[in-house]
């Protein structure tokens, strides 16, 4: 039934509905399916409203559910410091090079641990030795910015509730979806996204989106007043 319904497709939601939640996602993993939500002090109730969450709970109808078991654990935001010591590299997950919405987990781990390998194979182990191994990731620690500027335009947009216009745009903009695709792909780097959203034509264009969804984004968000 997994292979049927999921096959090897990530589904990924941004839950506008649900605003703790910055972004969820269910990933096929064979035998089974992983659920991850992220945020900002969530807690296994924010999971539980998420799987209530009509898109998610429509996608895991008849799935059998009992037993689940909650992890709960942090995502790196930022490069972490000290990967290196005497006889001694950090890799994957624990450098703290995954990027926001992006992850590539399994590619970071790949790229890190055979990078390590070919210094300490060429160079040695000590901590000397090792120096350049940090520096060996200098396009991935220069992406982070770029990343982050990102996250913060999309929590910008949630908030507003402008990325359904967004989203609406990218059904009739060919431009636009194929960037929002290699947000959440991995293909290229934030910096080249930032850099395609913010050309002059998109740019105008999302403007004149936002402001005309601006004056509607402030009625819903203002509080009715009481009798």
């Amino acid at each position: 039934m997994l292979q049927e319904r999921f096959g090897s497709r990530i589904h990924a939601f941004i839950p506008l509905e649900l605003r703790k939640i910055e972004f969820g996602a269910i990933t096929p993993k064979g035998d089974h399916i992983i659920i991850n939500i992220a945020g900002r002090n969530l807690t296994s109730t924010d999971m539980d409203k998420f799987l209530d969450y009509p898109p998610v709970s429509a996608l895991i109808k008849g799935l059998n559910l009992t037993g689940l078991d909650y992890h709960k654990g942090k995502y790196p935001i930022r490069p972490a410091g000290g990967i290196i010591g005497d006889r001694f590299a950090a890799v994957g997950d624990a450098t703290g090079l995954i990027r926001p919405y992006k992850g590539k987990g399994i590619n970071v781990a790949l790229e890190t641990g055979a990078k390590a390998a070919e210094i300490m194979i060429n160079n040695g182990i000590s901590a000397s030795a090792l120096s350049a191994y940090p520096g060996a990731f200098a396009h991935l620690r220069a992406d982070f910015f770029y990343g982050r500027l990102f996250r913060l335009l999309v929590i910008l947009s949630i908030k507003t509730g402008f990325v359904e216009q967004v989203m609406t745009m990218a059904k009739s903009d060919p431009y636009l979806r194929d960037v929002l695709f290699k947000v959440v792909s991995g293909e290229g780097t934030y910096h080249e996204v930032v850099h395609e959203i913010f050309s002059i034509k998109e740019l105008a264009k999302l403007g004149f989106s936002f402001f005309r969804h601006l004056p509607e984004a402030v009625l819903k968000a203002k509080p009715s007043a009481g009798r």
